[in-house]
């Protein structure tokens, strides 16, 4: 791992990464300690053991359907920020097999904007070849989890929220050496 340093200095924050395996969110919580919320679809807190794990820990749920629902999830989000809890979230939303970067979903970049916290974009490298999407068979390989300053909020509204996210896609595409897709792959 490297670039621990930028989570110490960034105080509450909203955290974000790509997302291309089964393993990158307990790579993420043996990196980065436990420290802060993930955000989890709600479907997966009525699962019998990830649910239970979701539910004491704190983590926030959020509904991915409907545009209500999106932004009440939103809402939950900035409650936690507000609260001095740094939330972490894949803005991509799902991962497919093929290699590359699909373009992020706006709701956390909302979620910072309103509670005035800084991004901290996360790249995860190498957990794609381990274990990708489609097997359950994990295979050797090396994981780097490389964490980029924190981009503070400099204004309001959309204009922000989009400046936010269209850095941390950059900062985030440059460290996994991944293309940008510019929609999202077949299945």
């Amino acid at each position: 791992m490297s670039g621990a340093e930028h989570l110490r200095t960034a105080g509450p924050a909203m955290l974000v990464a790509n997302h291309a395996s089964y393993v990158d969110a307990v790579v993420l919580m043996a990196a980065l300690g436990a420290d802060f919320r993930f955000v989890a679809k709600r479907r997966l807190a009525s699962y019998p053991l990830l649910g239970t794990v979701i539910r004491r820990s704190g983590h926030v749920t959020v509904e991915r359907t409907g545009q209500s629902a999106r932004l009440a999830g939103a809402d939950a989000i900035v409650d936690a920020l507000g609260q001095g809890t740094s939330v972490f979230t894949f803005p991509e939303g799902t991962f497919f097999r093929a290699s590359g970067i699909v373009p992020f979903r706006l709701g956390a970049f909302r979620a910072a904007v309103e509670a005035g916290c800084p991004v901290v974009p996360i790249a995860l490298r190498g957990t794609r070849a381990v274990l990708c999407d489609g097997s359950w068979l994990m295979r050797r390989g090396r994981i780097d989890v490389i964490i980029g300053p924190p981009l503070p909020v400099q204004g309001e509204g959309w204009p922000e929220m989009v400046r936010l996210r269209d850095l941390a896609r950059t900062t985030i595409v440059r460290q996994v050496g991944e293309p940008p897709l510019e929609r999202l792959p077949e299945r």
